[in-house]
């Protein structure tokens, strides 16, 4: 029989486009993390796939299955996917001395190895996200997404609900007074690594 069907076993199913989150709080379960190029705008998409463990979002309930896709022709990509990066490294990108002082090269190398398809560190890796709405002094709103390692300073995921739009507002923010903290069996932090810089992190 020709050889070429050898090939089906050694390759995957392809890129599957899920639903892309909405505003409000997860927790989730990364599935994949992948390089896609885009045919239709010719670009490159860096993709976190995932399962929701636990969403404050009606829309995307736990059990549902959603990504995050970033467009690497952007300017502030690169920025978006290093503080993913550091986020899935138990790292606080918001601290200006632990974000300087990473070498270049070693948040390069964590990012091909999170996104190699025979390696893929981050499957099962699971992290919590929060998604609101910045609205432009143009007027055009777009998403934020914050990543937080699980347990690291991240909200707790409220009861499921139905999310308005920003309505003008400057930013769509998750109102707090009705959250409630998650299980018990979420609320357990990450483990963090301090694994020697040129070891894979995650």
């Amino acid at each position: 029989m020709n050889d070429i069907w050898d090939s089906v076993g050694k390759t995957d199913s392809g890129f599957v486009k899920l639903p892309w989150f909405e505003v409000g709080e997860y927790e989730v379960e990364i599935t994949a993390v992948k390089e896609v190029f885009g045919q239709k705008q010719r670009v490159y998409f860096f993709v976190v796939e995932t399962l929701i463990i636990a969403s404050d979002n009606v829309a995307l309930p736990a059990g549902e299955r959603a990504s995050w896709r970033v467009n690497m022709s952007r300017p502030s990509s690169p920025q978006n996917v290093r503080r993913f990066i550091l986020a899935a490294a138990g790292k606080d990108w918001q601290d200006p001395q632990v974000d300087h002082a990473l070498p270049p090269e070693k948040v390069t190398t964590w990012t091909r190895q999170a996104m190699d398809p025979n390696m893929q560190p981050l499957r099962g890796k699971r992290m919590r996200l929060r998604v609101y709405l910045v609205k432009t002094e143009e007027g055009r709103k777009y998403s934020v997404h914050h990543w937080y390692p699980r347990g690291k300073e991240a909200p707790p995921v409220g009861e499921p609900r139905v999310h308005p739009e920003s309505g003008g507002s400057e930013t769509q923010e998750a109102p707090r007074d009705n959250y409630a903290p998650p299980p018990a069996e979420m609320s357990e932090p990450a483990p963090y690594s301090d694994a020697p810089m040129d070891e894979i992190p995650f």
